[in-house]
């Protein structure tokens, strides 16, 4: 990657307001560029959300020097979201486990019947 900073897409809104609409951005390694525009074009959003994006910011990819240093959404780490969903596939988990659990049971029941039928039949 010889990117220093890229952006794809990036999206801002302010209630009604659209202040970035799919802005895509590439900036090589050792490379100065200026990002200018009109006032209220979104400039300072832009670099807002690049700069900070722990803020309300969201969904965005950081990448700088050609390294991701991480992925938001709405005001959430990846981290956060790959959390929650290892807590859901813990309780599908554990409702396996309990399934299993159940299933050993009535295994465990319907052998004892058969030994008690084989049983009954010998003797």
């Amino acid at each position: 990657m010889n990117q220093a900073v890229r952006t794809e897409n990036l999206v801002k809104r302010f209630r009604a307001v659209e202040a970035l609409r799919g802005l895509d951005i590439e900036v090589p390694k050792n490379s100065i560029y200026a990002l200018v525009g009109p006032n209220d074009a979104g400039k300072t959003t832009a670099l807002k959300i690049m700069m900070n994006p722990l803020s309300q910011w969201g969904p965005v990819a950081v990448i700088v020097g050609g390294y991701l240093l991480g992925i938001y959404f709405q005001n959430r780490r990846i981290d956060d979201l790959r959390d929650s969903i290892n807590r859901r596939f813990d309780d599908v988990n554990k409702r396996f486990d309990d399934l299993r659990d159940l299933l050993k049971s009535e295994i465990k029941r319907v052998e004892e019947r058969i030994d008690r039928l084989e049983h009954a039949i010998v003797h």
